[in-house]
């Protein structure tokens, strides 16, 4: 009896070995190989699996470049080409001018940096640093251990008198401040190494460096200012 009928017994039978069948098709899909094996009576290969299961498909390289090494590919390639510029700039770079006269008198000045506030200084949290009105020296916070020669580039003269400068004051660093003349002929004509740079026009208005060539140093609390005598220079 099925569902409350009554069955033949060759129908019965044949239930009977249908479900038999079913379950028999059952076990075997258990028992077989998760993959690569044919499903018995159904005719179906389950596939290979290429790639783990967590993944949906091949895995394949990236044919695009990186973006950085792109980037860092093409600056390298630059290379060459700023630094051709940078040095044709250099050696045809001309000194802005701030004409100096020489002199028939060697001398030497010193010079009291010390300045009195205008105004409170205030850090940048707000701290009080200084009040307005105190009395401050700069060589008392910054050391001044170089010494500095300004000439003019242009005056062969005055190239020659660094250049013994430079032979002679081993002990301290030098830099050369051009009033005029080619940077890299100056740079070219004195000791590798040694700094060249255009002197800042900030340094005739702040100090009386009137003639050249001359030579700034540090002398205890002060700035000393030796001024050459031009039948010094050879």
């Amino acid at each position: 009896m099925q569902h409350g009928v009554l069955l033949s017994p060759d129908r019965a039978r044949r239930s009977g070995w249908m479900r038999l069948r079913a379950a028999a098709m059952l076990a075997a899909a258990l028992a077989a190989p998760a993959w690569g094996a044919e499903l018995p009576g159904t005719g179906v290969t389950r596939l290979t699996p290429v790639a783990p299961g967590e993944q949906r498909g091949p895995i394949l390289p990236i044919l695009e470049e990186d973006m950085r090494q792109t980037i860092q590919g093409r600056f390298e390639a630059k290379i060459p080409e700023l630094t051709y510029q940078l040095a044709e700039s250099v050696r045809n770079y001309r000194v802005p001018a701030v004409p100096r006269p020489t002199t028939d008198t060697a001398r030497t000045i010193l010079v009291d940096p010390t300045m009195t506030l205008e105004n409170d200084v205030v850090g940048p949290q707000g701290q009080l640093i200084a009040r307005a009105g105190t009395r401050v020296n700069p060589l008392h916070t910054i050391a001044l251990r170089r010494a500095y020669l300004v000439l003019d580039g242009s005056d062969e003269r005055q190239v020659a008198w660094a250049i013994q400068e430079l032979r002679g004051h081993t002990r301290q660093p030098i830099t050369l401040l051009l009033t005029d003349g080619n940077l890299a002929a100056a740079q070219a004509a004195v000791p590798a190494g040694t700094p060249v740079y255009p002197a800042p026009p900030e340094l005739f208005t702040r100090f009386p460096v009137e003639t050249v060539p001359a030579r700034l140093s540090r002398a205890h609390d002060q700035l000393r200012i030796d001024f050459i005598a031009e039948q010094d220079l050879k």
